[in-house]
């Protein structure tokens, strides 16, 4: 027995799957592009474990330590990290006390592998600068420099900066990409539905 196709049933012209096809990508094309985003797109909160401690050799001599944790945000903004709030104490000779406002208020930009806070009063402030930019690893402090009053410049003995949590990013691209798939091949069963 031979089975036959019938041929009376109209098909659409090639063209209009691919229209249907172009189309559906220019919808979610702008949606993806949207939700692109790095590894590390969300504010990081670091705590320094080991403190951070460097040697000064005077006058007075003695030993900075550093203390606390500081929130950073490594992609806040196009010209680089952002620092969202700081709260560290330093015990030593050359300007003990907490420092819990970032250099430039709350969400000021930040070089990489930097960070720059004051105290309250802005009487004096420092710098901690890191061995690589910071993200969702650990990195070690490897200097230490004292900006106000005094420039003092100490090489850290040790001290990482530990991210407290590790930020994830949902996948969301996919989800929307395969949410586009999924309405192109409805609308395409769809119209075959239509046509027969």
């Amino acid at each position: 027995m031979t089975t036959r196709c019938r041929q009376s049933q109209q098909r659409r012209p090639s063209g209009t799957n691919l229209l249907g096809l172009c189309a559906a990508m220019a919808l979610a094309a702008p949606a993806i592009l949207a939700t692109l985003s790095p590894a590390a797109a969300i504010p990081i909160t670091y705590n320094l474990s080991p403190p951070v401690m460097g040697a000064v050799a005077g006058p007075p001599p003695g030993v900075e330590q550093i203390t606390g944790t500081f929130t950073l945000d490594p992609t806040g903004s196009l010209f680089g990290p952002t620092l969202n709030s700081v709260n560290l104490t330093v015990t030593g000779p050359v300007s003990p006390g907490t420092y819990d406002i970032p250099l430039g208020g709350a969400g000021a930009i930040q070089s990489p592998g930097e960070i720059d806070v004051t105290n309250a009063g802005a009487t004096a402030g420092f710098s901690l600068f890191f061995a690589n930019p910071l993200g969702n690893a650990p990195d070690n402090v490897i200097r230490i420099g004292f900006f106000s009053p005094n420039i003092i410049n100490i090489t850290a003995q040790q001290g990482t900066a530990v991210p407290a949590t590790s930020a994830v990013p949902e996948p969301t691209s996919l989800a929307l990409l395969g949410g586009a798939l999924g309405l192109f091949l409805l609308r395409r069963r769809a119209g075959r539905r239509h046509t027969g």
